[in-house]
């Protein structure tokens, strides 16, 4: 939904309005809005995924702030279960695209979803998850003071070489289930996601993680059956993109 510069910002105020005991003060909200940019890239991605319902949106951001609680996330997950489980993580982040958004880098075929499911727990699958995407925030704040105003990452899965291996349907429910909750806890957080060498296989595991995504979401992933330079060139230069293919997905985040 586009609506106009005037009535985004009487949306933006309202919001803010609404959370002036939270907002006010230091503690969980204030946190919140620090690791998301600032104030207003904060609330306004929350605006955007509700359609600038202002009642709609404070909900929703207060949830995440509750969740954000429970579940610690500006807490470090426990060294030794982060450092075991790293090397089993087939994603890194390699620079960024022309807007300043980071670029995230999946190779699937180096994953092996029944490995990670039955030697970690879903509780620290979630943690490493969470500490993963909230690296993306930190990158894209540390490009705010360069002039730069990243939308979001710009995600990358690279599906060359997958096999029955990578598409174990556990692994698959797994990963829609933590795909779901990037899209409600980090509303509007995606610049565009890539999906490349896609092999006729891949359509079946679409069909159920595209579940997990709103219709914004969707009208943002690229498929293709190789790796088009050409789609990528529109959001990353080339010694990006080469950087990005050439990587081996086994380094520290």
């Amino acid at each position: 939904m586009a609506v106009s510069e005037p009535a985004e910002a009487v949306a933006l105020e309202g919001m803010k309005a609404q959370l002036v005991g939270h907002l006010g003060q230091q503690g969980q909200a204030r946190a919140m809005v620090d690791k998301f940019g600032g104030e207003d890239r904060c609330l306004g991605r929350w605006l955007r995924a509700t359609n600038y319902q202002v009642g709609a949106a404070v909900e929703r951001f207060k949830t995440t702030m509750n969740w954000r609680a429970e579940h610690k996330v500006d807490h470090e997950m426990d060294a030794d279960t982060y450092h075991r489980l790293r090397p089993h993580w087939p994603g890194k982040y390699c620079g960024y695209g022309h807007d300043g958004s980071p670029v995230q880098y999946f190779r699937a075929g180096n994953a092996d979803p029944h490995l990670l499911l039955s030697t970690f727990t879903e509780d620290e699958l979630r943690q490493f998850w969470v500490q993963w995407v909230e690296k993306g925030l930190k990158l894209q704040r540390a490009v705010l003071s360069q002039g730069k105003n990243p939308r979001g990452y710009l995600a990358v899965y690279d599906l060359k070489d997958i096999g029955k291996r990578q598409l174990d349907i556990k692994g698959i429910r797994f990963f829609k289930k933590m795909i779901g909750i990037a899209q409600y806890h980090y509303p509007e957080n995606l610049t565009h996601a890539f999906v490349l060498n896609a092999p006729k296989i891949f359509a079946a595991p679409w069909a159920v993680i595209r579940q997990a995504l709103s219709q914004t979401t969707r009208e943002r992933v690229i498929v293709c059956t190789d790796t088009c330079p050409e789609r990528l060139r529109a959001y990353m230069d080339d010694a990006t993109m080469e950087a990005m293919l050439a990587s081996i997905v086994a380094s520290s985040m």
